[in-house]
């Protein structure tokens, strides 16, 4: 952290502050979220239930400049074996009562690609999940992520944690987890995931082509 930073433990009172930091920057430059036109409201529920869960985790983090401006932000929360990932995934991947949104098909269908727990050494019960890595556009390349998750990850490993995994889905994020160590547990290419007309579900305008699932031992 510079002198002219500081990082934060997430507050109950900020997440609407946290919220529309992500709203107004990541989700508009977010590949998977560009690509499959998610309406503002599918992503406000999914990242306030995300910011909720972070809240309570007690180890998800936010960096501020010297202005008091939100910079950055870390959200992670635990995640324990035996969870139900997704309790409405049907035969064909698809749910149809939620069948207009692509971001929820996408979703499922990763879930049952990574089958993250049978990856997973067996010995292990709990993960840290790292759920959202995000740093203001006119920050970033500065390793501000870096250190971000660096923050989380230590103090993390203080309160218990011993491994972390997360789902790199855009290219830049998994240049960023494989230069802090995490490895390649599962990848799914976007052309493996397609709908119920067996059209490709995802595809970035940029160059990422896959989802990662990737893990570290702390």
């Amino acid at each position: 952290m510079t002198s002219k930073t500081r990082i934060e433990l997430f507050q109950t009172e900020k997440i609407p502050e946290y919220l529309q930091f992500l709203l107004s920057d990541f989700c508009k430059r977010q590949p998977m979220n560009v690509a499959l036109k998610i309406p503002v409201e599918t992503t406000s529920s999914v990242f306030t239930s995300l910011l909720q869960k972070g809240n309570e985790s007690g180890v998800s983090f936010v960096l501020y400049n010297e202005n008091d401006e939100l910079i950055g932000l870390l959200g992670s929360f635990g995640r324990s074996r035996g969870e139900i990932a997704s309790d409405t995934i049907t035969k064909n991947g698809f749910n149809e009562e939620t069948d207009e949104e692509p971001v929820f098909h996408f979703s499922r269908l990763l879930d049952q690609k990574y089958d993250i727990w049978n990856r997973i050494p067996k010995k292990i019960d709990k993960i840290l999940w790292i759920s959202i890595i995000s740093v203001r556009n006119d920050y970033s390349r500065k390793g501000l992520a870096k250190l971000l998750i660096n923050h989380g990850l230590e103090k993390a490993k203080e309160v218990g944690y011993e491994v972390t995994a997360s789902n790199a889905g855009a290219l830049e994020s998994q240049k960023l987890f494989e230069s802090l160590g995490f490895v390649i547990l599962c990848e799914g290419f976007h052309t493996e995931f397609l709908d119920k007309n067996g059209h490709q579900l995802l595809k970035c305008l940029d160059e990422t082509k896959s989802n990662q699932l990737v893990f570290r031992y702390l």
